[in-house]
């Protein structure tokens, strides 16, 4: 409860959204197969078309996430430069979607159905079935997307480490990376504290009284407080700072191990915190972050690699879009990217491979 709470990661990117190069780029195997002609596609790439049904299904499944996560609705006139937006970022990711699938074919990379159903497996592991249900129900998504969705998310990721196989670091770009940067690399101090949570001031003064008188303070979290910790005699574990709400924070911080503060008011009310354990800060060895800062330096050079790909192969291809979609001007993209090349869609549009740099 009183650990800031960090942001959900979205259910979505875990359905096996191409998150590294395509956001909400999903289709049907089966619709895909049917054939159309020009009037009923939005782009033509490299002689494939793109189905104006599909564009559509991903609008709406965007839409609704949208109104999901935000409480947008794209009814009214306001909302229509955003929508716009919206379109034309979609219609930038569906090909360059195609353009990798044509790609993965040529170089004969496949996926099996165990691979799907071994990853599908992985993600309802994370979600209570109905919670997982109910989000897929608001976003639009079916299950038959989902998997259409895992398996090309396996093969972007296949394609990825063939493309990149042959990528190395040597051990004195860790070396000189860390010795040019150490201040980065410091375990910060941390506190292990159990704490007592009640909703008023004169609670907390009479739980208190008890525990200098001795009383135990696990068993008094057990019969008192109201944090979910409570159950575990009110042990938090330990944490750093940053993690907890500044009035807690400080008097945890400032506490020695086996003291018990007075009541501590937050926006959750009432605290009596007992802090247990303390770990000072120290600064990291380069063979402690050798293997982090590696895994950094790799996934730079893999994003580098796969991203001249992406525009190589984007420049090379025949790309003909058959609608035309006006972004007012002045209006900022939600999709960060998107724009014009020369009457094609912006090959860097949806090109967000990095993962957060665990050096920086």
């Amino acid at each position: 409860m009183i650990k800031k709470k960090k942001k959900l990661v979205a259910v979505l990117l875990a359905l096996g959204l191409l998150a590294t190069l395509v956001v909400g780029c999903n289709s049907s195997t089966k619709s895909s197969s049917k054939k159309i002609d020009e009037s009923e596609a939005v782009a033509k790439v490299n002689g494939e078309l793109i189905s104006k049904a599909k564009f559509e299904k991903n609008l709406q499944q965007i839409k609704a996430q949208y109104k999901e996560r935000y409480g947008l609705d794209f009814s009214n006139k306001k909302s229509a430069g955003m929508l716009a937006s919206i379109k034309k970022r979609l219609l930038d990711q569906m090909i360059q979607e195609k353009i990798l699938m044509q790609k993965a074919t040529e170089k004969g990379v496949k996926v099996t159905e165990k691979d799907i159903k071994d990853r599908l497996n992985q993600i309802k592991a994370q979600y209570k079935t109905e919670d997982l249900k109910k989000k897929l129900k608001a976003a639009g998504i079916t299950l038959e997307d989902v998997k259409d969705n895992i398996k090309k998310n396996l093969i972007v990721k296949k394609l990825g480490n063939e493309l990149t196989k042959d990528i190395k670091v040597t051990d004195q770009e860790l070396k000189d990376y860390f010795n040019k940067n150490k201040e980065k690399f410091v375990q910060p101090a941390k506190v292990k504290a159990s704490h007592i949570l009640v909703d008023t001031k004169k609670k907390a003064e009479k739980i208190k009284a008890k525990l200098d008188s001795g009383a135990d303070f696990a068993k008094l979290a057990k019969e008192n407080s109201t944090g979910p910790s409570k159950n575990k005699g009110g042990n938090l574990g330990y944490f750093s700072k940053g993690q907890m709400v500044p009035a807690f924070e400080k008097v945890a911080f400032n506490l020695k191990a086996g003291e018990i503060s007075d009541p501590v008011k937050t926006k959750y009310g009432y605290h009596i915190i007992k802090v247990t354990d303390k770990k000072e800060g120290k600064k990291l060895k380069f063979a402690d972050v050798k293997s982090m800062i590696k895994d950094s330096f790799v996934s730079r050079k893999k994003q580098k690699v796969l991203q001249d790909y992406l525009k190589k192969s984007y420049n090379e291809s025949d790309i003909k879009e058959l609608i035309e979609i006006k972004v007012p001007k002045g209006k900022t993209n939600p999709h960060a990217g998107g724009g014009n090349n020369n009457g094609k869609s912006n090959p860097h549009a949806g090109l967000d491979m990095k993962k957060k740099d665990s050096t920086k």
